[in-house]
């Protein structure tokens, strides 16, 4: 109840706030009066409807992983329903941005959310060709998990960017210099800490690791470098990056009841190429290469070693995608986009062929093909959506009778339809 009176009075006010600019029809783009600088809303609702072609879903039989038959045949879902409110304070020096959310649907039929407040940062722009941002917001690392979430060209993000895989877009706390020049951009950042979620955990961990919250768990902090570059071709940037974190392994209590840390590693290199040409062309690629290590030393204090095996304490991820489309609005006046992208993430890779534990094939392939119609730009558009999910690793059918009737993954494409005003 209190969370529903506080969404509502937030709602509330800057309604009030912004009468002023609904007022006049023609302000549209006037932002709102305020007392002191400038405020401009913005915001973004999301509504859609999957069907599912595949009516299977993985789970847990007497004999091990099965195919089951899905509940749902198809759902309408709410994805996105957020606010934001960003200006200037000080002559273009002083900024701030907040975003909130007030519903998240994982399109499988349950909404649930963590936080009302998204981002909320302040920008400092004395220094030339740079800002300085301090507060909560998505690190600029990968292409898709910092970019506007009306702007993914698809209805989902790429699989390296989905929640609970490599990178989502989750917020983090922290400070960031961002450098803007004609033919180069680059962010450094440092953060509290992301919430990382490796496919297994080396004995005596937990999975996730990392921030759960806004807080952080030590003394360890994240830190990110990327780099952009812009060569004299409109539309094509050329990205890569490195992202290391030092998640919680555990705490070991000495003799003095001291606390002594144990932290994992987590080191994210990301590179790959955008090309978004003015005629309405889309080409592009990108790679992310995870590395998770854990202390060989378990870190209860016992002086034992984890597994003698290397991969129970050191594992790697990999994700890539690549995707094309074209846009018939620009040279035909056509608001219609067609996509097609291909995904695919393996989530450890030092476990295949090996025979430690998870040694299963656990990579996973999508492919999406996608149509789009603008009716205004991206603020009111619809999106068409095919999915084919393919999986490496084998399961039980639905009637296991003979414990070797498998099947490689499981029969769970998707259609989905996807309404959007962003304004």
């Amino acid at each position: 109840m209190k969370r529903f009176l506080f969404t509502l009075a937030l709602v509330g006010a800057l309604a009030l706030f912004a009468l002023p600019a609904f007022a006049d029809q023609e302000g549209d783009n006037q932002g709102v009066n305020v007392a002191t600088g400038s405020l401009r809303l913005g915001g973004l609702l999301q509504t859609g409807f999957t069907f599912y072609v595949g009516n299977e879903v993985a789970g847990e039989g007497e004999l091990g992983a099965q195919a089951m038959d899905r509940p749902v045949d198809y759902l309408f879902w709410m994805s996105r329903v957020r606010l934001l409110a960003a200006g200037e304070v000080l002559d273009d020096r002083v900024s701030y941005l907040m975003q909130f959310e007030f519903g998240r649907d994982t399109q499988r039929g349950s909404a649930t959310i963590d936080d009302v407040l998204l981002d909320a940062k302040i920008g400092f722009h004395y220094i030339p060709y740079t800002a300085i941002y301090v507060g909560r917001f998505t690190p600029n690392f990968t292409f898709f998990a910092p970019r506007n979430s009306g702007k993914l060209m698809f209805i989902d993000y790429p699989l390296m960017n989905q929640n609970g895989s490599i990178f989502d877009s989750r917020r983090q706390t922290g400070l960031e210099f961002a450098v803007e020049t004609t033919y180069l951009d680059a962010n450094l950042g440092v953060f509290n800490g992301h919430l990382y979620s490796p496919p297994m955990a080396a004995p005596g961990a937990t999975v996730p690791v990392g921030n759960l919250g806004w807080g952080d768990q030590n003394n360890g902090k994240d830190i990110y470098i990327n780099l952009i570059g812009k060569p004299p071709v409109e539309g094509l940037k050329i990205f890569a990056g490195l992202f290391y974190g030092t998640p919680l392994d555990g705490f070991e209590v000495d003799s003095s009841n001291a606390l002594i840390e144990h932290n994992a590693t987590v080191e994210l290199i990301d590179a790959g190429a955008f090309y978004m040409a003015p005629f309405g062309l889309t080409v592009g690629g990108e790679l992310l290469y995870a590395m998770y290590n854990y202390d060989q030393a378990l870190p209860d204090g016992s002086g034992d070693d984890r597994a003698a095996d290397t991969f129970a304490y050191q594992f790697t991820s990999m994700s890539y995608y690549i995707m094309g489309g074209f846009n018939f609005g620009p040279l035909f006046e056509v608001p219609v986009e067609l996509l097609v992208r291909y995904d695919f993430l393996d989530p450890n890779t030092e476990n295949d062929n090996n025979n430690v534990p998870g040694s299963e094939d656990d990579a996973l392939n999508d492919i999406t093909v996608g149509v789009n119609y603008y009716i205004k730009a991206h603020h009111a558009m619809l999106y068409l959506n095919y999915i084919h999910h393919g999986e490496s690793y084998d399961i039980l059918v639905v009637d296991p009778a003979d414990a070797d009737d498998t099947q490689t993954g499981i029969s769970n494409d998707e259609i989905k339809l996807q309404a959007q005003v962003a304004f």
